[in-house]
């Protein structure tokens, strides 16, 4: 992967980087969207990965905090979305 390119969300769950944080609810019958937020520092940075329904997206963060806040909205948004 070149240096302009943004690993996919695979990519990075998958590169035996520090998991600083993990989320995962939905996706197994649930009544309510799949999600799942991960916050992860590689050799490369930290990036937060979001997949909802099927949506990925990946953010690189300058820190392990903003990563961490980040993730802590992203967690607030999934906990609105259930029963």
């Amino acid at each position: 992967m070149t240096e302009d390119q943004m690993p996919t969300f695979e990519e990075v769950a998958s590169s035996g980087g520090h998991k600083d944080a993990t989320m995962h609810v939905g996706g197994h019958g649930e009544p309510w969207p799949d999600i799942k937020v991960l916050a992860i520092t590689t050799g490369d940075g930290t990036y937060v990965c979001v997949r909802r329904d099927g949506a990925e997206t990946v953010t690189p963060v300058s820190t392990v905090r903003a990563g961490l806040e980040m993730f802590a909205t992203e967690l607030q948004a999934a906990i609105r979305e259930l029963p």
